[in-house]
């Protein structure tokens, strides 16, 4: 159960964060930068959630898996556990607040409207990728 729910949030993940790179890479003039953001965060967001659950039990996967803990939160556990986490600058993931509907579940929406900083933060999730990749090999199939 736990393998499969870890997998199925990291190919989410890995879609999220296609996305992003795939708007990315547009003519700058042409890049939707709400999409690129939203992906990322939600790339992020999602891999923050696997690394969480590598060290759950079965009955505190459900809750994290809907969604009910917000980002801030996820990184500060996932910091506590894996060194590399904690040495990584979130700063750009809060770049500006929009009041849109959410994307993610019990999440406050961020958007950002600046290429550097949407490049930030998919940078960022890639990032989270990688770790996560390394962390639970057993779990995910890339």
């Amino acid at each position: 159960m736990k393998r499969e729910v870890i997998n199925r949030i990291y190919r989410k993940a890995d879609a999220d964060l296609a996305r992003a790179w795939k708007e990315l890479y547009r003519p700058e003039e042409d890049v939707v930068l709400y999409t690129s953001c939203v992906s990322a965060r939600s790339a992020m967001y999602r891999y923050l959630v696997c690394l969480s659950m590598l060290s759950r039990k079965k009955g505190d996967i459900e809750s994290i898996e809907k969604g009910k803990k917000p980002m801030n939160q996820l990184i500060k556990e996932a910091g506590k556990k894996y060194p590399e986490v904690a040495k990584m600058d979130f700063s750009a993931v809060h770049c500006k607040r929009k009041d849109i509907k959410n994307v993610l579940d019990n999440e406050e929406t961020h958007f950002c409207n600046n290429t550097e900083m949407v490049n930030k933060c998919t940078n960022l999730a890639n990032q989270l990728k990688e770790i996560v990749t390394e962390r639970a090999s057993k779990f995910v199939q890339p």
